[in-house]
């Protein structure tokens, strides 16, 4: 009702469009100009280690989503890494998501479900409900379970390679940011080449 206006969001995720449809919706109500509305949407930005996305020097992509995880959060993460376009492997790094008392083993098991459905090409299950993740991933062809954050970023030295698409997501006690650090560290001849 107030008009029409392109703009483009300064976030990822399809879950923000839900975000900014309600933002629009109230910044409307209150009579804000369509295009400063639009200008507001392109110059958000996301909190540290939430879809940050870079590329190494090596040719990988590295979704960051270390800050934090839950059921909800972690599908939004897994669509958003299998909806980035990429030359190589989606490969998802998952720790487990704290706090979630008994509803803890269905809920990773679920995540697992979910990469197997969005057809990533490998799951890193980090930590101690790691292995209900990728449990759950039973006909994704790479898994490997890891004890913590060193493993995770030992089990990609040797997995990932240029082109490659990672996505780093876990509850924040987990440390999986440590893992994003370490892939930035990696030069192609650090990364395993394509044959």
């Amino acid at each position: 009702p107030w008009g029409t206006v392109n703009t483009q969001l300064g976030v990822r995720g399809e879950h923000q469009a839900t975000n900014a449809l309600s933002a629009i919706a109230v910044a409307g109500w209150l009579g804000v100009a369509t295009d400063v509305i639009a200008a507001g949407l392109a110059a958000a930005t996301g909190s540290r280690w939430r879809l940050e996305l870079e590329r190494t020097a090596g040719g990988v992509a590295v979704l960051n989503d270390a800050y934090n995880a839950n059921p909800t959060s972690m599908a939004a993460a897994l669509r958003s890494l299998t909806a980035l376009p990429t030359n190589g492997r989606r490969i998802a790094v998952l720790g487990e998501m704290r706090e979630l008392g008994a509803y803890a083993a269905e809920a990773h098991a679920q995540v697992g479900e979910l990469a197997e459905r969005l057809r990533v090409d490998a799951v890193i299950g980090v930590g101690e409900w790691g292995a209900a993740i990728t449990a759950g991933a039973t006909s994704v062809s790479t898994k490997i379970d890891v004890a913590d954050a060193a493993g995770a970023l030992e089990a990609l030295r040797s997995l990932v390679k240029p082109g490659d698409t990672v996505l780093i997501k876990a509850s924040r006690a987990v440390g999986l940011e440590q893992v994003a650090a370490g892939l930035r560290g990696l030069g192609r001849e650090s990364c395993g080449s394509r044959t």
